[in-house]
C-alpha cells in the first residue's frame, strides 16, 4: 500500500529539521553517486532509466507505479509487490503496481511531485524531505520528520483519450461520429430521418450511465426523462450529443470528463456509485420519439395520410365510416364500441381498454368514465353521427397527460378506434 497521506504544513515543520533534511539529502546524493537535479521545492531527483520518446505524465492521467520506498539509513518503509525484483531488472513471481489518478489520489507531495517529472517507461529515484512528505507524523515504520527515498518504476501512462480508445476496442464499438470536443457517438439503431432536435427543443430520453468499468450510476428507462437540448441544463456532452440524433434512434455516448463532471466528480450517482473526477463516462441512450412524430408515423404506416383531419384542439381524426344525423349534445348518452390503444416509444400500439361487442353506454357529462377522462375522447365522440367510425389520433396533452392513468403511461399518445352505434 502506497504511503498515501500528505503532509502540506511546511511552515509547522521546525526549521532545524528541515536543515538537517536538507543536509541527509545532499549527503545520500554524496555517498550514491547520483546525478540528482533539484525541483527548488526542496525535492531531489534522478532519472535512472529515461525513456526520451515516453508519454509525459498530465493532470487526470491515470499512472500504474512500482515503487520502493527507504529511509535514509536504507530501511525500507513501503513497497509495491514485486518491485524490489523489478528494479533490481529481475522477473519477480508476483507483481502488482499501484494505480493512482495525478493531482486527484492523495499522496505524498513529493512523490506526487517526482512522478510529474516523469515519462512513461522511466525509472528514478525521488529523494522527498519530511516538509513534502509526512513532516512531524510518525508510525511504527517512519519516525517524524524523515527523508523518504523513493526508488520508482513508471510502467504506464493513461490519459483519458487513451483510457477511452482502449474501452472502445475492447468494447469492439465501430464510432459513428467523433467530435472536435472529444465525444465518441456510436449509432446502433436509427431512427426517422431528418428529425434531430434543435437548440431549446425539449424531447424525452432514456439512457444508462456507467463508467468505463461498467459501474452503473445512473438510469431512466421508463420515458419520462425530458431534456431542453441545448440549454446547459445538462453536462455538455449530452447537449452535444443529442443533437446528433434524430427521433427515435439509439446509440452510445462515450465522452471525456472535460464534457461532463471535471475535475470534480460528483457523489449523486445511485447505487452508492460516485463518479470520480476526470472520469470518461458512457450512456447508453435513446432519443424517443415525440408525440407529434408518433402519430405522424401510425398515419403514414397505416396508409391515413389523405384521410386524417384535425380540429382546432389538435385531435387528429379519420372517417373510416360515415354516419348520419346530427351529432350528439354535451349532455346526451351514447352508445358506443370501441377499442383504445396508446402508441409506445417503439411504434408499436398497446390496446389498454376495448368493447367491441356489446356497445357500452357512456354518459357525456360523467366525469368518473374512464374513457372521457381523456378530452380528446370526448371531443371526438362529440363530433360522430349515429353509425359512424372513426380513429381518434391525440397526444398525452389530450389524453391522460403527463402522469398516465391506470394502464397507459404518461405522455403516451393515443389511437382509438370508436363506432357511435346510437344516441339516447
Amino acid at each position: 500500500m502506497c504511503l498515501a497521506a500528505c503532509f502540506a504544513g511546511g511552515e509547522d515543520v521546525a526549521q532545524e529539521a528541515r536543515q538537517l533534511n536538507d543536509q541527509q539529502i545532499q549527503q545520500y546524493i554524496a555517498d550514491n553517486n547520483l546525478n540528482a537535479q533539484s525541483t527548488g521545492s526542496g525535492l531531489f531527483y534522478a532519472i535512472t532509466q529515461p525513456q526520451p520518446n515516453g508519454q509525459v505524465v498530465q493532470e487526470g492521467d491515470s499512472v500504474k507505479v512500482h515503487f520502493i520506498v527507504r529511509l535514509v539509513s536504507g530501511t525500507i518503509v513501503d513497497s509495491t509487490a514485486g518491485a524490489m525484483a523489478l528494479l533490481a531488472g529481475q522477473t519477480p513471481a508476483r507483481l502488482r503496481p499501484d494505480n493512482y489518478l495525478i493531482d486527484i489520489t492523495p499522496i505524498a507531495l513529493g512523490f506526487e511531485e517526482g512522478l510529474k517529472l516523469m515519462k512513461e517507461g522511466e525509472k528514478a529515484t525521488l529523494l522527498v524531505p519530511s516538509y513534502l512528505a509526512f513532516g512531524a507524523n510518525a508510525n511504527t515504520v517512519i519516525p517524524p520528520f524523515s527523508v523518504l527515498i523513493y526508488e520508482v518504476f513508471l510502467e504506464e501512462v493513461l490519459s483519458e483519450e487513451e483510457m477511452i480508445e482502449e474501452y472502445i476496442v475492447a468494447k469492439g464499438l465501430n464510432v459513428t461520429i467523433s467530435t472536435e470536443t472529444g465525444l465518441r457517438y456510436v449509432r446502433q439503431s436509427p431512427g426517422t430521418p431528418d428529425t434531430a432536435p434543435a437548440d431549446n427543443q425539449n424531447v424525452i430520453v432514456t439512457y444508462r450511465g456507467t463508467l468505463l468499468d461498467e459501474q452503473e450510476f445512473d438510469a431512466n428507462d421508463d420515458s419520462t426523462f425530458s431534456v431542453q437540448v441545448g440549454a446547459g441544463r445538462v453536462i455538455a456532452g449530452w447537449d452535444e450529443g443529442l443533437k446528433l440524433m434524430n427521433q427515435g434512434e439509439a446509440g452510445i455516448f462515450i465522452m471525456p470528463s472535460s464534457l461532463a463532471y471535471g475535475r470534480n466528480g460528483t457523489q449523486s450517482g445511485v447505487g452508492g456509485v460516485s463518479i470520480p473526477p476526470y472520469a470518461p463516462l458512457v450512456f447508453e441512450i435513446t432519443l424517443v420519439k415525440d408525440e407529434i412524430q408518433q402519430i405522424y408515423e401510425y398515419v403514414a404506416n397505416n396508409g391515413l395520410q389523405g384521410d386524417t383531419l384535425s380540429t382546432s384542439t389538435g385531435l387528429r381524426y379519420a372517417i373510416l365510416a360515415s354516419g348520419t344525423g346530427a351529432p350528439p349534445a354535451a349532455t346526451a348518452s351514447v352508445s358506443i364500441r370501441y377499442t383504445a390503444s396508446y402508441l409506445k416509444p417503439d411504434g408499436q400500439s398497446q390496446i389498454f381498454a376495448q368493447e367491441m361487442l356489446a356497445p357500452v353506454i357512456i354518459d357525456l357529462e360523467s366525469t368518473e368514465t374512464f374513457l372521457l377522462k381523456a378530452a380528446g375522447i370526448k371531443e371526438g365522440i362529440q363530433l360522430m353521427r349515429k353509425g359512424e367510425r372513426r380513429i381518434l389520433l391525440m397526444t398525452s396533452a389530450l389524453g391522460y397527460g403527463n402522469t398516465g392513468q391506470q394502464n397507459v403511461p404518461g405522455r403516451a399518445p393515443l389511437v382509438v378506434e370508436i363506432e357511435l352505434v346510437d344516441i339516447l
